[in-house]
């Protein structure tokens, strides 16, 4: 699911700035020469790594302590927040 995230992130930044780099430039007129909008293969690569990198360390530590507790303690711990909703009198 990542790596279809960050697939789709990728190409989504690059349409996107493909078609507002032209957009903004021509706005700014002669105060910028502008030609045409690079699409080198080591920034995706270095943006994807950089947000794969990303991800795996921020689940790392919710996973550790998920795969610690014991499936009984786990569905004892879910069976307590279910709670029956309370019929209003009025």
């Amino acid at each position: 699911m990542t790596i279809g995230a960050v697939a789709g992130g990728l190409l989504a930044g690059f349409f996107v700035g493909k078609g507002l780099v032209p957009v903004i430039m021509k706005s700014l007129g002669d105060m910028v020469e502008y030609s045409t909008v690079p699409a080198n293969p080591l920034i995706f690569i270095g943006a994807a790594i950089f947000s794969l990198v990303t991800v795996f360390i921020s689940t790392g530590h919710p996973a550790r302590m998920a795969a610690r507790v014991s499936p009984i303690e786990a569905l004892r711990y879910t069976e307590g927040a279910r709670r029956a909703k309370k019929e209003s009198t009025l």
